[in-house]
Formats: C-alpha cells, sequence, structure tokens
C-alpha cells in the first residue's frame, strides 16, 4: 500500500502523481554486476505507473548507462569514491528523471573533517522538480557537517526531492539539518519486505537499520520497501501529488 504525499500545487495546476525510488544498488562490492540490474530495471518495468524520480547509491557508470539506454531516463552520474569498477568505470551515485532531459542543478563535494572517503551530492532538475541524490560517509565524525551541507544546497529549492544512502538513523541529532527543512518520506511506514530480509523493522531498506530516506518539500510522507535480491539494502518506494 502507498500514501500519498502532497506536494504545494500551483494554482490552476492538475495534480500530477508520481512515484520516487529511492536504492542502495551495491552495484560493485556485491560482486553481482549487471544481476541488480536487471532486479532494478524488472521493479521499474512492473510498476504502474513507473518511478517519475530515481536516486541510486554505490552505482558503477556501466550500470547507469545500461538503466539509462533500457529504461530511456534522463539523469546524472556523479563519480565519488577513487577507484573503478568490475567493467573498469567510475563509481558514484547517481539520478534519473523518467523525462526527455534534464539539466544539472549542481554537484558539490561533501565536507569531510575526520576524512575518510570523498563523498558528493548531485542534483538535476526539470520543470516539475528538483532531484538530488547523496551517499553520506559512514564515519559518524562526518555525519553533522556533511547533513548540514546537504540541506545548505537542497534547501535552495522551491520543490525538491532528496535520496540517499545517510548511514545515520532518524533519532541522530546529525540529521536534524534535514527535518527542519523537509519532510522525510517513510517515517511511518506502510509495509515492507520480511524481518528475515530487512531485520526487526519491516519497512528497513537495509538489514540491520534505518539509514536510507528520502526528503522533500510536502506536508506528508509514507513509504514502502520492494525486494533486491542481488544488494545488501533493498528499494525504498513511495508516491507524490506533483502541481
Amino acid at each position: 500500500m502507498y500514501a500519498v504525499l502532497r506536494l504545494p500545487v500551483a494554482a490552476g495546476a492538475a495534480p500530477v502523481s508520481v512515484t520516487l525510488l529511492q536504492f542502495n544498488m551495491c552495484g560493485n562490492a556485491c560482486e553481482t554486476r549487471f544481476a541488480v540490474v536487471a532486479d532494478l530495471e524488472r521493479q521499474i518495468r512492473d510498476h504502474a505507473p513507473q518511478p517519475y524520480v530515481v536516486t541510486l547509491d554505490e552505482v558503477c557508470r556501466g550500470q547507469y548507462d545500461r538503466l539509462v539506454a533500457d529504461l530511456r531516463y534522463a539523469g546524472h552520474f556523479e563519480p565519488t569514491i577513487p577507484h573503478r569498477c568490475w567493467d573498469g568505470s567510475d563509481y558514484g551515485i547517481a539520478v534519473l528523471v523518467r523525462t526527455a532531459s534534464v539539466e544539472l542543478a549542481g554537484r558539490w563535494p561533501l565536507p569531510a573533517p575526520a576524512g575518510g572517503e570523498p563523498r558528493r551530492l548531485a542534483c538535476v532538475r526539470d520543470r516539475d522538480v528538483t532531484a538530488c541524490v547523496t551517499h553520506l560517509d559512514t564515519d559518524p565524525a562526518n555525519t553533522a557537517s556533511q547533513v548540514a551541507a546537504v540541506a545548505a544546497h537542497t534547501g535552495a529549492y522551491k520543490r525538491v526531492v532528496v535520496g540517499g544512502d545517510f548511514n545515520a538513523p532518524p533519532g541522530s541529532p546529525a540529521m536534524a539539518p534535514l527535518y527542519r527543512a523537509f519532510r522525510e518520506v517513510g517515517g511511518g511506514f506502510t509495509g515492507g519486505c520480511s524481518a528475515a530480509r530487512c531485520g526487526a523493522r519491516p519497512g528497513w531498506a537495509h538489514p540491520t537499520r534505518k539509514i536510507d530516506y528520502i526528503f522533500g518539500t510536502f506536508p506528508e510522507a509514507a513509504a514502502r520497501t520492494g525486494d533486491a535480491p542481488h544488494s545488501d539494502h533493498v528499494p525504498l518506494w513511495a508516491t507524490a501529488i506533483l502541481g
């Protein structure tokens, strides 16, 4: 079951229902290569309507290129960690929008006062929405500064969706800037995968903790999870009303 997310509707504009999807693919570390791409494509094709915005973490450029070619989405791939995937392509994050074209709204490095792997934020936009993706560091000493930077950059847009793996639980004080700026999609889950697959809390997109999020500019928030046998996460789905 989906819950509807209501975004501000411009005067005289007809509301449009869209689906959102956030997924940490584990596109290189899980060594499943294009099997995880096939899983994702099957879910997207089988879903009606197909997701309007898709945000992806731990994705190889070769996997992104196949998704764009097979599904006919527009989007942006942002390299992050400075090493290559098994196929020689870059490793990073990506955002897809089901539209003919998008423009790059911005791309930024995130601060890392404790060091660690490079992390980034990237946003694209079309006429309806600005869609952003990020993947924060696993070191909690970097969380607060990285969350603050994400909130500052994305908070400048009027209608925005922000998806990603934030590597921090909802109750973490470091997450506060995002909760002040946006509403979390899935703050109360409507359903999800089994406890065996997703831990003790159905609706978590990671087996042991809540770290995957979709944030946005809407007054209501709920979501559900899908399944992904070739990743260590599962997809996080939601539905939104755009004016």
